[in-house]
This record gives C-alpha cells, structure tokens and sequence, in this order.
C-alpha cells in the first residue's frame, strides 16, 4: 500500500477521476476513478404469528425492499424521491407450518 502526496495526485476540473503520477515525472501514470457513492437502501418486514394449538404454530411473513445508486451531491430528499420511490419494490411472501408431536 502506498499513500501518494499531493504532487502525485490531481483532479485538473474538480470532478471526473483523478489522475496519478506515481513516480513524479510528470506524466500521467494511470486514473482512478472518484470514489464517493450513494447508496439507498429501504426494507420493511411484517410477520404474523398464529399457534394453532399449543406448540404448532404458522408463520406469514411478508418482506419489501427497494435500493439504488445515487449521486453522494443530492440531498438525502432528492436521493430517497429518485431512487427508492420511482423503483419497482421487490416483494416476498413465505409461510411456515409447525406442527409439534406428542410422543
């Protein structure tokens, strides 16, 4: 791992990738590119639990979620309004039995 110093690093219009000048002969050596990210995320689950006799039970579970890739300049707001509300929500539904036998 190596740290670069400010002479080897440079982003000539503030934006776009940075370019690199690793062994200070003032070419450039390679480019990363900028690595600030958003990343949205929202999940919501409800389960719902019914024992129908005593120690069987059955489980309906229902979970939801949606995420997405911002740009980390957008205010939270405008983030949550492009990429969570406009996207198509993934939606699961499960059912578990359990049934207890006496022995």
């Amino acid at each position: 791992m190596s740290l670069f110093n400010m002479d080897q690093i440079s982003r000539p219009d503030g934006t776009g990738p940075f370019l690199i000048d690793e062994n200070l002969y003032e070419t450039i050596d390679y480019q990363i590119s900028d690595p600030d990210f958003s990343f949205v995320q929202f999940r919501s689950n409800l389960v719902l639990r019914w024992e129908y006799i005593p120690g069987s039970e059955i489980f309906l579970v229902w979970s939801q979620g949606v995420e997405g890739l911002g740009d980390s300049m957008d205010s939270l707001g405008r983030s949550l309004d492009g990429q969570i509300l406009d996207q198509k929500m993934n939606t699961t539904f499960l059912i578990k039995a359990t049934y207890r036998f006496i022995l």
